[in-house]
């Protein structure tokens, strides 16, 4: 997805990526493996992950926020109310 995100100098104009670990409205969740692959994804092309965690942040999915589940898996952004 990212690669047809660049120009022809190959420079990526995607600056972040807003994501819901959980869907509230839906009941489904992403996999590790997609989140972790995101993560990294992120992390080599420079884009700033954002976590939606408004509904299912502060403890509503048994951990505090739902990300952190997967121990190592950090978000540069995590959103907690609007």
């Amino acid at each position: 997805a990212v690669a047809g995100a660049r120009d022809a100098k190959g420079r990526c104009d995607v600056y972040a990526i807003l994501i819901e670990p959980f869907s509230a409205s839906t009941m489904t969740e992403c996999s590790e493996e997609f989140l972790r692959g995101l993560r990294e994804l992120c992390t080599e092309e420079k884009i700033v992950l954002i976590f939606d965690e408004i509904y299912t942040g502060w403890g509503k999915t048994g951990s505090l926020f739902h990300f952190m589940r997967y121990p190592g898996l950090v978000p540069d952004v995590v959103t907690t109310s609007k």
